[in-house]
């Protein structure tokens, strides 16, 4: 009876051990696993921030370059029009230094809008208490030269003036005339006018200017007669 009391508290004891170990086996056994799975939800949100990162890099890296490729291109662009406006200023200057000297070989004319502007501008010297007249000639032999007296001798005589060819230099020097020259006597009738005559011709783009000379007194101060004024049509400038 003994015996079987024994035997039974040891079965008993075993069952109890039994269960406690399977217990104890389950509760490890689920322990490592939430311990694996824990490692592997770090590991994965650790590969997520990584990717992010990465991502954010490669991002910021493509941002950079596509900066530093339009930077070249504007580099590029701003270059190129640089290199444009140089030669357009360039030709610019070769263009306005041909057109000067072509003005400058150009014959002198004066079309029939200058005329009238310079008629214009005389014209009160016409209808004064004498007949302005003029002498118009040139001091050189050239096409050129006699195509210009011929436009001014219209100009004067659309102003109201009397023109003539006669070569009325009253001893000034001529000869080397370069542009327009003119002389007059001292009366100071003749004065005004050429004061007024001087810069008419020049505002049409005619080299004018006054040829220094010596007149006899009697002819200054004969309010009898008109006072005399010669335009001499010199070489071209």
């Amino acid at each position: 009876m003994l015996n079987e009391d024994r035997a039974r508290v040891v079965g008993i004891g075993a069952a109890i051990t039994v269960g406690i170990a399977s217990v104890g086996a389950m509760w490890l056994s689920e322990s490592i696993g939430a311990v694996v799975f824990g490692c592997i939800g770090v590991v994965g949100a650790f590969g997520g921030v990584w990717a992010s990162i990465s991502g954010h890099r490669v991002s910021t890296t493509l941002r950079i370059r596509d900066i530093a490729e339009k930077l070249d291109r504007d580099a590029l662009i701003a270059s190129a029009e640089l290199r444009a406006n140089e030669a357009n200023a360039k030709a610019e200057v070769e263009t306005l230094g041909r057109l000067k000297i072509e003005a400058q070989l150009a014959p002198r004319m004066l079309g029939e809008a200058q005329r009238a502007r310079i008629a214009e501008r005389m014209r009160p010297f016409g209808e004064l208490g004498w007949r302005q007249s003029v002498a118009v000639f040139s001091s050189v032999s050239s096409s050129e030269s006699s195509i210009l007296v011929n436009h001014l001798s219209l100009a004067f005589r659309a102003a109201g003036w009397d023109v003539n060819d006669r070569r009325a230099t009253y001893g000034a020097h001529v000869d080397g005339t370069v542009g327009v020259g003119v002389v007059f006597s001292a009366d100071y009738r003749a004065a005004n006018v050429v004061n007024a005559l001087i810069p008419a011709l020049k505002n049409e783009g005619l080299l004018t200017y006054l040829i220094p000379i010596p007149m006899p007194a009697s002819i200054e101060d004969d309010p009898a007669h008109a006072p005399w004024i010669s335009v001499v049509v010199g070489s071209h400038p």
